[in-house]
């Protein structure tokens, strides 16, 4: 009940990679992944989902975090009000883990898969900055500082999406 509305934003958020995967090239019958077998595109495509999945959903923690003291004044349920802003923040850091943990999964695909340098961006822009997210939320104290936390999950969601551009789009890359 407290998580319902962020689970809804990020699943959909996460769907819309396979959503466009599936129409493009089940249903088009497009082939925009150059050079991937069925396989290789299914575990790709799905990576990415949960990746866009897991990401969302710490900007909808972050955000619940940041809004606390209106939420709370407004009555509102969110996760922060309704467990704390300590339990709030450790449920954000277990998100931030199973995220980096699935990164570093796939920047090892990468690297045996001779793709060093989406490995390389992966790791400067997606999961340096997301270690950098998981000790903030373990630092910080105010909404000004979660609302800075907010700009740089929004960086390395952009950087997600180039990555899946140089994966996908771009032939030899």
């Amino acid at each position: 009940y407290v998580l319902a509305g962020n689970l809804l934003v990020a699943i959909l958020g996460g769907l819309l990679i396979p959503l466009f995967w599936f129409v493009e090239l089940q249903v088009a019958g497009i082939n925009v992944f150059f050079g991937f077998d069925a396989i290789t595109q299914a575990a790709s495509v799905w990576f990415f989902a949960v990746f866009a999945f897991f990401t969302t959903l710490l900007r909808e923690l972050i955000k619940d975090i940041e809004d606390y003291d209106g939420d709370l004044a407004g009555g509102r349920k969110t996760l922060a009000v309704f467990y704390g802003l300590q339990r709030a923040k450790k449920i954000g850091l277990f998100v931030t883990t199973l995220n980096l943990a699935l990164l570093i999964g796939f920047v090892v695909f990468f690297v045996f898969s001779a793709k060093l340098h989406i490995s390389i961006f992966l790791a400067l822009f997606v999961i340096f900055p997301l270690i950098l997210v998981a000790l903030w939320i373990q630092k910080s104290s105010n909404s000004l500082e979660f609302k800075r936390m907010q700009y740089v999950l929004k960086g390395i969601m952009v950087a997600g999406i180039l990555s899946m551009i140089f994966h996908f789009l771009i032939p030899g890359m």
